[in-house]
């Protein structure tokens, strides 16, 4: 990581491009402006065409059901989701790890939003 890469918080809907490094402290501006700082191990670094990836490729344009499973008898009323990165993402393996999870996140909060 270094000044200028553009990075991703793992457990948040934020990313920017870092304008700080300060041992393990990491700060970086997002896109509206605002500056966030973060421990490393809570970002991911991000390829320049990570969201072109994320938008020709991870989000369908049709509705995707198919990962929504029906629930067992034993998890009456409870959805089952499948994320497994090959079942939402065929074609994954050009991604990081980080980035394989920011597609699942994505994931989870679309099948949420629409629930």
């Amino acid at each position: 990581m270094r000044s200028g890469d553009k990075i991703a918080v793992i457990d948040d809907a934020l990313e920017g491009i870092i304008t700080k490094i300060n041992g393990n402290k990491i700060t970086f501006k997002t896109t509206e402006g605002f500056d966030y700082t973060y421990t490393k191990e809570k970002v991911v670094v991000m390829s320049p065409d990570f969201h072109q990836k994320i938008t020709a490729k991870a989000v369908p344009a049709k509705d995707n059901r198919k990962n929504i499973k029906t629930p067992a008898k034993s998890h009456k009323n409870k959805p089952v989701f499948d994320l497994h990165i090959e079942k939402i993402m065929p074609k994954h393996r050009h991604l990081s790890t980080g980035q394989k999870l920011a597609v699942q996140l994505q994931e989870v909060h679309r099948i949420l939003q629409k629930m």
